[in-house]
């Protein structure tokens, strides 16, 4: 008997290293939805067989696995509660966590902690079709995580379509893209990547699936309606959005007539304390020439104003931008400089630096959407 339990009568039981077994609860419970439509999408599927574990989470959309490179005592599948066996993953204390299910009950025991939860069959979960293309692009899971950061603060969080990041295989590279009209955010990575349809994928599945991906080699693969993201030990697999998408690399393509390189903190540092003195989002930038850029603003609590060396020397030109919209952008600059792009006529501003480009509608001609 172990923990007051027999072999024959185990649905399930598994050991394995407490730190392998939060950062495999961690991974699977990005895709728990806040308010499950089914009551079943509400549990961590977990399925031991002599292959190894998965522990999987998913809200009917999106799907994410997590493997577990561990030979199980007793195979079996259980679903847990999963909100719940997240939260309770932070107070294992031992070397190693055991869960033992017999019954309605699963025992989970780490060092000191000694956990009680509730289960359900496992065959009760619901099952997922893999795409048609498997291993389609191979990419830098890091890079891959750090491009997704960088453009995500541009989708929308209203429309359907635009709450998106759009994959665009092409020019021997992957393209991923986000707009909500006011800003749109332009980045790329890798080599050799072969030409292939877009696809559309929910910008929050992306953000979940950035925050825990780990190190190594992501292969991504899509079909008309599933798309899948796989790195050793996490897969996700995710419905496509359906829809018209706007054709980014036309915009991109504008040439610029006037241009400055600012120091990115400079400027961030700026924008902040025009919006906080100020209190509103909207800041005026004044190019008047001495190679200087003015940020400032004017609000019912105060106003703020700074210069910021930006190498300009062309005619005075002023934009109106939102402050949210120039944080964001800049935050997603690799380097400690970044090149300030304006469109003629003056109808947006643009941050370029290598393959990152973020570009922002200015008020001043808030009729001229991008």
């Amino acid at each position: 008997a172990r923990y007051g339990l027999t072999v024959d009568d185990a649905q399930m039981i598994i050991t394995a290293g407490r730190q392998e077994v939060q950062a495999a609860i961690t991974q699977a419970a990005q895709g728990l939805p806040a308010h499950p439509a089914n009551p079943v999408h509400a549990g961590m599927l977990i399925s031991a067989s002599p292959s190894g574990i998965a522990l999987t989470a998913g809200d009917g959309d999106v799907i994410f696995t997590a493997q577990l490179d561990v030979i199980p005592e007793v195979p079996g599948k259980v679903i847990l509660p999963g909100r719940m066996l997240a939260d309770i993953s932070g107070y294992f204390t031992g070397e190693e966590v055991s869960i033992d299910c017999s019954g309605s009950r699963a025992e989970i025991i780490s060092g000191r902690s000694r956990f009680s939860l509730s289960l359900a069959p496992g065959d009760q979960y619901p099952s997922w079709d893999i795409p048609g293309e498997t291993g389609l692009i191979t990419v830098d899971a890091q890079s891959f995580a750090a491009a997704v950061k960088q453009v995500s603060p541009a989708a929308s969080r209203t429309s359907a379509v635009l709450r998106t990041i759009r994959l665009t295989p092409g020019d021997g590279k992957l393209f991923l893209a986000a707009t909500n009209h006011s800003a749109l955010g332009v980045t790329s990575l890798g080599e050799g990547v072969p030409d292939y349809p877009p696809a559309l994928v929910p910008v929050s599945v992306m953000e979940r699936f950035a925050r825990v991906v780990p190190e190594g080699d992501l292969s991504l693969g899509w079909d008309d309606s599933l798309i899948s993201m796989s790195v050793p030990g996490l897969q996700v697999i995710s419905r496509q959005v359906q829809g018209k998408y706007p054709e980014w690399q036309k915009i991109t393509a504008q040439e610029p007539g006037l241009s400055a390189t600012v120091n990115v903190k400079e400027m961030a540092k700026a924008v902040r304390m025009a919006s906080v003195v100020a209190g509103v989002d909207r800041i005026e930038f004044c190019f008047a020439g001495g190679g200087m850029m003015t940020v400032r603003a004017q609000g019912s609590s105060g106003s703020s104003q700074e210069e910021i060396p930006s190498g300009y020397e062309g005619d005075a030109a002023l934009f109106l931008l939102g402050a949210q919209l120039v944080l964001e952008g800049l935050a997603g600059c690799p380097g400690e400089t970044v090149q300030l792009k304006f469109t003629e006529p003056r109808k947006a501003v643009y941050f370029r630096d290598g393959t990152y480009v973020w570009m922002m509608e200015s008020y001043i001609a808030a009729d001229n959407r991008l």
